[in-house]
């Protein structure tokens, strides 16, 4: 029996597994693969992901990729100046890429495709792509939700200029987020309290919750190493609430728990630390290990 097909799109491919998105990604699309015939389209990054695309072979019926161009800096100021001026989303502009637009409609065209599954909501706009009068059904992952994410983040330590960026992002999120949110059949969020937030933005949005969670198979504890008095923090350390917790952290909760334990050390793990991150390990009682394998 042919399994219906699922288009599956997303930002960045979803491999090596060294990030919660691309985790997410991947787990979500093996568990879809059981049931459907799986078209895995990606906005990649990096000419260097290319690497990789076999990796999903196993569990999509095809996977394509698009490469990000680069952009010049004039070309993105009157991008975006557009944006704002015409009340679209700043990441239309973004993330819109013509040739990743061309192969959504491709795809849809000539695959038996029942359900367009994007992943993260500035993405949504590639929904626009879907040929006119196709009647696949649409969801849409919120991997984060962008005006709660932002309204967040503008109460983290930072400059005046990356406080401004958060001050816009937020500003266009709450603008545009919800009202794209509305095109789709389904929406999922990651918590009840992401689902409860779009819900108040929007009572008739239908949205499920679909929680990231541990692959306990096939991850399992180490054993604790005798005398042992290591923390371990882990994340992607390019991402501004990630900073803010390890600085914090280090600052005002470690000093404490050395009182009690002295000898106790923090082990920071996670790609792309920043200098503030990175100046920690001069400390004696501090790592920072950066990108492991």
């Amino acid at each position: 029996m042919t399994k219906p097909g699922v288009l599956y799109i997303t930002y960045g491919y979803p491999w090596p597994l060294n990030s919660g998105m691309r985790l997410r990604d991947y787990h979500l699309i093996r568990a879809i693969s059981s049931r459907f015939a799986v078209s895995l389209l990606s906005l990649m990054e990096r000419p260097e992901e290319a690497q990789y695309l076999e990796a999903l072979h196993p569990y999509c019926a095809s996977v394509d990729a698009v490469l990000a161009e680069r952009r010049s800096k004039t070309h993105r100021v009157v991008g975006l100046t557009g944006c704002v001026l015409r009340n679209r989303p700043v990441q239309t502009h973004m993330l819109g890429y013509p040739a990743m637009s061309a192969k959504v409609r491709e795809i849809a065209e000539k695959q038996d495709v029942r359900i367009a599954q994007i992943e993260h909501s500035y993405m949504a706009h590639f929904a626009e792509a879907l040929p006119p009068g196709h009647r696949c059904r649409t969801i849409l992952d919120f991997q984060d939700v962008g005006f709660v994410q932002y309204r967040r983040m503008l109460g983290l330590r930072g400059s005046l200029v990356r406080k401004a960026r958060y001050l816009l992002e937020w500003w266009s999120a709450n603008r545009w987020e919800i009202r794209y949110a509305q095109q789709f059949d389904q929406c999922l969020a990651v918590s009840p309290d992401d689902a409860q937030a779009l819900r108040r933005a929007s009572p008739d949005l239908a949205v499920a919750v679909v929680d990231n969670g541990v692959d306990t198979d096939d991850l399992r504890p180490l054993p604790e190493a005798p005398g042992s008095r290591d923390l371990l923090f882990v994340g992607t350390m390019s991402y501004m609430p990630n900073i803010d917790a390890v600085l914090y952290f280090a600052r005002c909760i470690l000093p404490l728990i050395q009182r009690r334990i002295p000898g106790t050390r923090l082990v920071v793990v996670g790609k792309s630390p920043p200098e503030s991150i990175r100046r920690l390990a001069s400390r004696s009682d501090v790592v920072v290990t950066g990108s492991v394998p």
